[in-house]
Formats: C-alpha cells, sequence, structure tokens
C-alpha cells in the first residue's frame, strides 16, 4: 500500500475516536467519459467488527446480455457495490483522481441505521434500480441515505433553496474542453436540463453532496488523501460561443475550398456526401431519442433544427425541385435555431447554433454549386 495512504489512514486512527466512523468518500474527475462528474462512497468503519469498507453505487456492467440496447432505449439497469478501503482508494489514486473524506457526526444508533440501509440496498449483488443521471446516480443514493438517518435535515435545508446553476450549465462546466464530448454530450440535451433546480436536486454531484452536508454542520473532519496532478473541475460554466463560432468558420471554410474551381468535381461531390451523411447521422440520433427512448432529458431538442436528416433529400433526391424544397426547409430551420436560441427562457445551445450555422449555409453553398 502506498505510503501516503498509510499516513493519511494513520492519522485518521490516531487520537480518541469512536469504534464507529461514517465518512463520506468524494472521487474528483478522471479520463472517462463516465468519469468526468466524479463518484462518491459512504466509508464504515467499525474496528470492533473489522468493519473497513466503502459503499458506493452506479455501475454497470458492460457485458451483461443487451446492455448497449437497453442503454440506447434509456433502460440502465446499474447496483451498488462494497470495497475494502484500501483497494478502492489505491485504484482512484492509480487512476490521478483527487480524494476527499469528510467525518460525519452521526450517532451510533444512526450508523447502525446507514449500514442496515446500505447492505439491503446493495446485498446480495447485484441488486439493480433503475439509473437516471440526473435524478437516480451515485451521489443521490447517498444524499437520500444521509437525508434518512439525520431525519429530513438535509432535504429541509436545501430544498427550497435555488441552485446556483442548472443542471445544463453543470453538464457544461464538467464536460469542457473535451469539445467531442462537449459536442455530443450538450448537443443530445433538450430544454430539460435548462430548467431551474433546487440545492438539493443540485446534490447529483458528489462535489455538490460533499459542499452541503458540510454546510448543514454534519462534517467535523475533512482530510485530503490524495491531490490530482491531472484533472480538476472547473467551478463555472466556460465561455464557448465566440470559440465554437471561429470554429464554425473555419470549418465552413474548409467546405467551401472545393466549389472555388470553375466546374467541382469529386472532392466537392464527396465532401458534400460525407457532411450530409454525418448531419443525418446525428439528427436521426435525436429524433430516436426523443422519440423511442426512455432518456427524458433528450426529449424535444431544439438541436434537431441544427442537425436536420432533411439534407439526406440533397443528395438523394434526383429531382432538383425537391431538392430545392428540402434546402429550403434546413434553411428556415436554421432560422428558427437562431431565433430560439436568442429567445431567452428556452433551451440554451446558442455555442452550437454559432458553430453549426456557418458550417450548414457553406455546405448548402457547395451543394447549390454543384452541376
Amino acid at each position: 500500500m502506498p505510503k501516503k495512504i498509510l499516513l493519511v489512514l494513520g492519522m485518521l486512527l490516531a487520537g480518541p475516536v469512536s469504534s464507529q466512523e461514517v465518512w463520506l468518500a468524494t472521487y474528483g474527475p478522471g479520463a472517462e467519459v463516465w468519469e468526468r462528474f466524479g463518484h462518491n462512497a459512504l466509508w464504515l468503519r467499525d474496528e470492533q467488527r473489522g468493519l473497513d469498507h466503502t459503499f458506493s453505487f452506479g455501475y454497470f456492467e458492460l457485458d451483461r446480455p443487451g446492455f448497449y440496447r437497453d442503454f440506447a432505449r434509456g433502460h440502465m439497469l446499474y447496483f451498488g457495490a462494497a470495497s475494502h478501503v484500501e483497494r478502492e482508494f489505491e485504484f482512484y489514486r492509480q487512476r490521478d483522481r483527487s480524494i476527499t473524506v469528510q467525518r460525519l457526526d452521526l450517532s451510533p444508533a444512526q450508523f447502525n441505521a446507514l449500514e442496515q440501509r446500505l447492505n439491503e440496498a446493495i446485498f446480495p449483488p447485484p441488486q439493480y434500480y433503475e439509473y437516471d443521471y440526473f435524478y437516480a446516480n451515485c451521489s443521490t443514493w447517498l444524499r437520500d441515505l444521509i437525508d434518512e438517518v439525520v431525519d429530513g435535515d438535509l432535504r429541509r435545508a436545501s430544498e427550497e433553496r435555488v441552485a446556483e446553476m442548472n443542471l445544463r450549465d453543470h453538464v457544461r462546466r464538467l464536460l469542457w474542453p473535451a469539445l467531442h464530448l462537449y459536442v455530443g454530450i450538450h448537443g443530445a440535451l433538450g430544454p430539460a436540463v435548462d430548467r431551474e433546480i433546487s440545492a438539493w436536486d443540485e446534490m447529483f454531484l458528489p462535489d455538490v453532496l460533499a459542499r452541503e452536508v458540510a454546510a448543514l454542520g454534519l462534517v467535523t473532519e475533512t482530510v485530503k488523501v490524495h491531490e490530482s496532478t491531472r484533472f480538476s473541475m472547473a467551478a463555472h460554466p466556460p465561455v464557448t460561443t465566440p470559440w465554437l463560432l471561429l470554429a464554425g468558420l473555419f470549418l465552413a471554410a474548409l467546405m467551401m475550398v472545393p466549389a472555388l474551381k470553375r466546374k467541382p468535381g469529386r472532392v466537392a461531390l464527396w465532401t458534400l456526401k460525407a457532411w450530409a451523411l454525418a448531419i443525418a447521422t446525428a439528427g436521426a440520433c435525436l429524433l430516436f431519442l426523443w422519440c423511442c427512448s426512455g432518456h427524458q432529458a433528450a426529449w424535444a431538442n431544439a438541436n434537431l433544427l441544427l442537425f436536420n436528416p432533411l439534407v439526406l433529400v440533397l443528395w438523394m433526391s434526383a429531382r432538383r425541385s425537391l431538392a430545392r424544397a428540402g434546402a429550403m426547409l434546413i434553411i428556415l430551420g436554421l432560422l428558427a435555431a437562431l431565433a430560439m436560441a436568442l429567445w431567452p427562457g428556452g433551451q440554451w445551445n446558442l455555442d452550437l447554433v454559432a458553430l453549426m450555422l456557418p458550417v450548414q449555409m457553406a455546405a448548402l453553398w457547395l451543394w447549390r454549386c454543384m452541376p
């Protein structure tokens, strides 16, 4: 076991302490997409019984038959697990994810009630539950369990208080600057994540739960077990619209190059086909998430106007008049997307409009130049 972890655990064991302890462990972000939002666990210690384990939720089995099909449909079966604390801390340390632990001020009766609830929810494994990114994840499980053993004090202190940021703000701050993840996930979310939320809802994030239990006065001690040298969490969502506008203009310029010749040839044709296929595929995915899945956060997504499957009409239609009608509908959709992005109170996607509008108009101009 690494000396640093031994030292920290030795500090935690030093001094006159109760034989029963509950610590909230908060893990920082990592490299994988499912690690970007952090993770957390409840660490229970009872020296007399040899209990020294973490309990956490949000685990999934990629090799479970039908996992990918169920995931696409929004039917996500996740489960909880327990691990020895040394093994768990070493795992997160090797992935260079920060580890912070907070000792919770709970009585022996509260300790016993919490342990019983954790055992009921996890054993025998796997005890599957319906996962939701924002309302039934690793952090909401711990939030609800802590709230239960403190007789609802956590909910009462947070349910009526408006959160500092909404769900989209948090998604944006934790995904940037990974552009492919940012555009993909931010673009797949509809207006449901733009609504005002409470501080209770905001605790779907482990770092917010850690902040709220401390604000409630439940924390008697905080220890930093590991400090990441590679990963950190931004405090606020970034200003992305100017950068994505520049990226959109650059991509638009690249698309227009093949049409600068007097007679656009195969390069222009294949550029147009590649653009149409990519946009139509993205649009089909958004349409599927809205109409055929249980991912409610992706429903009624205005980004369908930016990733419009009608682009296939420009490529596949043999009738020029039909293709022109399709092009007009695409342009009207882009203008509607711009108007909706500028209108306050709706789905926030102004940066995606800034990215896609120049690219789409350049592609339409390229199509217009084709013989």
